[in-house]
């Protein structure tokens, strides 16, 4: 099992310290998906959900 903290701990963060560091915790098949829907309440660039295995968290 890999740990990485909790997935909420990464929502509002930017993807890219996001990505290093799962990558740093041994994730290896890590996707992005640009959704072009940033909004005052939602910045560009950041994470928005984590889904792992298609279970969105």
């Amino acid at each position: 099992m890999i740990s990485a903290g909790y997935c909420k701990d990464y929502i509002g963060k930017s993807y890219k310290y996001a990505v290093s560091i799962l990558e740093s915790k041994g994730f290896t098949n890590i996707e992005t998906i640009c959704l072009d829907d940033s909004s005052e309440e939602k910045k560009a660039d950041t994470v928005d959900s984590v889904a792992i295995a298609g279970r969105v968290f």
